[in-house]
């Protein structure tokens, strides 16, 4: 799939490969193609690792693979697979608005023993070799939940929730329940792997557990957290009330949802509302929601009064008065005007952005 600046391919069993960017110039498809998820869980009292990652692999197999949506500004793809023994299902749905430069990927894990799982682990990893070179700089953004690397460009995976773990020498952890963090902090240089670690407890039966990342890709650090920020919004502006509930057979019961734009920038702002339930053919739900924030000027001025002072005759004194538009309109002053005459406004109308 292309878009005006990012070109990747995404497998049957979810994993992204190659990931190009700029067109062309490719950041995952060298050396070794290493690059997907790991699902690791007890169940019965004993321990399982399965994991996806394009060259490497083990345990997990194909079901379905669907375009969502494909056209010329925006795709969506879902991808579902499971674990061979059929214990968990493995939905992953890849959004990408086509004008961007990052994707976001949302992966449902639902429990399909019917007796609930324990120690759920869930990873996303994936061995950059950015601009084609094996050896690259590699750092951490815990800000952004991010691990990633560079060379003339960067490149990163990024979780919307904070990982129990991070690591960006994760070539012993990609296909084990446990990650060891062999390089806390950076930056280094050298042939690294990604790792986002994920504990995610221990869900009931067919209850799903859901975790949202991002790949993305840029041309310095401050353009890569800015596509970070676009792929992967916060979604504080919704609330739903109340968030867990029982609804008996024949029945139905409201759920209130909540839109709160105190915070938001003027623009679109869109999310999912997202229904897990007990459901064995539909476990899970989601509803689209959508909200349009329309701005607001808010002028403030950097003192209530000016205060001149003794001036002798024949002799002016000038002050200055900061107005500060501090809302998310651009402020339109028309016109500045001072009495009583004695005083006089040097400066006409102006607009502030």
């Amino acid at each position: 799939y292309s878009g005006t600046y990012l070109r990747f391919g995404i497998s049957n069993l979810g994993e992204i490969m190659p990931f190009q960017y700029p067109l062309g110039t490719e950041h995952l498809q060298s050396g070794a193609y290493i690059c997907g998820y790991t699902v690791a869980y007890q169940f019965g009292g004993v321990s399982y690792v399965d994991f996806a990652g394009s060259q490497v692999g083990a345990g997990i197999v194909p079901v379905s693979y669907r375009e969502v949506t494909n056209t010329p500004v925006l795709l969506v793809v879902e991808v579902v697979a499971r674990t061979a023994d059929g214990r968990v299902r493995i939905t992953r749905t890849f959004t990408f608005p086509k004008s961007e430069k990052g994707v976001r990927v949302e992966t449902v894990l639902h429990d399909l023993t019917g007796a609930g799982l324990q120690q759920l682990v869930y990873k996303e990893f994936a061995d950059w070799d950015v601009d084609g070179l094996q050896v690259d700089r590699w750092d951490y953004d815990r800000s952004r939940n991010m691990a990633y690397a560079s060379s003339v460009h960067f490149a990163a995976i990024a979780g919307q929730e904070k990982p129990a773990l991070m690591d960006i020498d994760g070539w012993a952890d990609y296909s084990t329940a446990s990650t060891t963090v062999n390089i806390p902090s950076g930056p280094v240089l050298g042939d690294g792997l990604e790792i986002l670690h994920f504990d995610l407890g221990s869900p009931a039966a067919w209850a799903s557990r859901t975790v949202v990342t991002a790949y993305v890709a840029g041309d310095n650090l401050a353009e890569l957290q800015s596509v970070v920020d676009r792929t992967l919004p916060s979604t504080s502006w919704l609330s739903l009330n109340p968030t867990e509930l029982v609804i008996p057979p024949g029945t139905s019961q409201d759920v209130a949802v909540g839109f709160d734009a105190g915070r938001l920038n003027v623009g679109d702002h869109d999310a999912f509302i997202v229904l897990d339930s007990n459901d064995p053919f539909r476990p899970q739900l989601r509803t689209p929601a959508h909200l349009h924030v329309i701005g607001t000027p808010d002028i403030a001025l950097s003192a209530t009064s000016l205060e001149f002072g003794q001036v002798f005759a024949g002799i002016s004194r000038t002050d200055m008065l900061a107005i500060s538009n501090v809302g998310t309109a651009p402020l339109m002053v028309t016109s500045i005007e001072a009495s009583p005459s004695a005083f006089v406004a040097l400066t006409a109308g102006f607009s502030l952005a």
